[in-house]
């Protein structure tokens, strides 16, 4: 899944940019899912801007290190979400 994004973020990876879009979301993706999955997500929600959340040590930051508990995770991801969001907001996450 390739970002159009100008400036890459570690943490997140734009399914495609769309400057003109209402909203964004921002998907979990579960163990084992590929980003390619939601490939297809925003051909049929045009006024949304989808972005992966990619996890510290999956993907492409397989050379990171995981994180050992959800408090350093979720102390990690705020920090780096909240200047990230730039319009109304919606979170998915994806568990089989």
């Amino acid at each position: 899944m390739a970002s159009s994004s100008t400036k890459a973020h570690p943490w997140f990876e734009i399914c495609h940019s769309r400057p003109s879009a209402k909203y964004q979301v921002f998907i979990f993706p579960g163990a084992g899912v590929p980003g390619s999955y939601y490939n297809d997500w925003d051909r049929n929600f045009p006024e949304y801007e989808f972005s992966l959340v990619i996890y510290p040590g999956r993907a492409k930051r397989s050379s990171e290190n995981y994180l050992s508990t959800m408090k350093e995770y979720l102390g990690q991801l705020y920090r780096e979400l909240l200047p990230y969001i730039k319009k109304p907001c919606s979170f998915i996450g994806h568990r089989y």
